[in-house]
């Protein structure tokens, strides 16, 4: 044997040292891709990621799921209705959830106030003492609850518990349209003190007065 010179004992195969090599290199590359980089990212960040995309999330974790069955298993009939089971599983969890946050997301019912048997001129009355007493909020509640008993007595509106401003809306958009510019504004102004918490000042409560009575006299 010469020096300088190297040679590959017998029982390796040169064909494959070269083969193992390349395959190795290849191997690096791939992996030097950006794909296959670790980020940064936080666990609430991947946490995030995982809610906002559930079907991205459904699909790697049956990726996972089949890949470990058809290790373990071969892909046999047992591995395979394990994963079906665990991909049904994670689908009605996946449905659950969203129903959830529909149901969270949802505006909520804007229900119209009860005022029991009293008749549109105590709830008058009562509105106008809540005025003097600076008591806008409730003043705005009886200003609007009186508008509605009216409508009822004026048959404009059928009055039931459990009824929504929404609701009371639309039967007057068919039944007196000619009232229907007041009694939205008062529709509008009693559902944004209510139920979106608004802060009303006197002139609010002069507004609402101006369109009850704006109302009050043109279904008389």
């Amino acid at each position: 044997m010469q020096a300088g010179t190297s040679r590959v004992p017998q029982h390796i195969d040169p064909v494959a040292v070269r083969d193992s090599q390349e395959v190795r290199d290849a191997a690096r590359e791939i992996l030097a891709r950006p794909e296959f980089k670790e980020t940064s990212d936080g666990l609430a960040q991947r946490i995030a990621g995982y809610i906002l995309d559930p079907v991205g999330t459904l699909s790697r974790i049956l990726d996972w799921l089949l890949f470990s069955i058809g290790v373990s298993s071969a892909g046999g009939f047992v591995g395979w209705a394990i994963a079906l089971l665990a991909a049904l599983i994670i689908v009605l969890l996946l449905v659950r959830l969203t129903i959830s946050m529909s149901r969270d997301d949802a505006a909520p019912m804007k229900y119209a106030p009860e005022t029991g048997d009293a008749t549109p001129q105590e709830l008058d009355e009562l509105a106008e003492a809540a005025e003097r007493d600076g008591r806008w909020r409730e003043a705005i509640r009886l200003r609007y609850g009186a508008t509605v008993v009216r409508l009822a007595e004026e048959g404009l509106v059928e009055r039931r518990p459990g009824r929504t401003t929404g609701e009371y809306l639309r039967e007057v958009t068919e039944t007196a349209p000619t009232i229907l510019g007041d009694f939205r504004r008062l529709t509008a102004l009693f559902e944004w003190v209510w139920y979106g918490k608004g802060v009303p000042d006197k002139d609010h409560v002069r507004d609402c007065r101006e369109w009850a009575q704006g109302v009050a006299k043109v279904a008389a």
